[in-house]
């Protein structure tokens, strides 16, 4: 009998892999997000009972801004990996930043349109 173990995977997609990754935990959700130019992934790390996309991109959009600088354009992709394409200011190209952050929202209205601003995020020191 052939036991198979799966850890929680966070293998970046083919565009973002060998790039940099910084862990986002917010509001219970964990994500390993990289960023691309203007695209970006956000893989959930977390075990979710029943996860929706309503409740999961919305919050990998919020962390994806975190972590990018730039505004979240478009989301597509799934409850365990959401990819973005990003608005970055004109002549601006996402930055990395910290490798970890914990991350607090202001109010659930938050999750409409990605408000970034409604956001509290510290670096994770440990």
């Amino acid at each position: 009998m052939v036991i198979l173990m799966l850890a929680a995977c966070d293998m970046a997609g083919r565009d973002f892999r060998g790039l940099p990754v910084t862990r986002v935990d917010l509001g219970g959700m964990q994500f390993a997000v990289r960023t691309n130019g203007t695209k970006a992934e956000a893989i959930r790390l977390n075990r979710m009972l029943r996860p929706r996309m309503d409740l999961v991109g919305p919050l990998a959009g919020l962390a994806i801004e975190q972590v990018s600088g730039c505004r979240v354009r478009q989301i597509s992709g799934d409850v365990a990996v959401v990819t973005a394409r990003l608005q970055c200011a004109k002549g601006a190209a996402p930055t990395g930043g910290s490798s970890a952050y914990k991350c607090k929202l202001q109010g659930l209205d938050a999750l409409d349109g990605f408000a970034s601003e409604a956001l509290t995020c510290h670096p994770d020191t440990g």
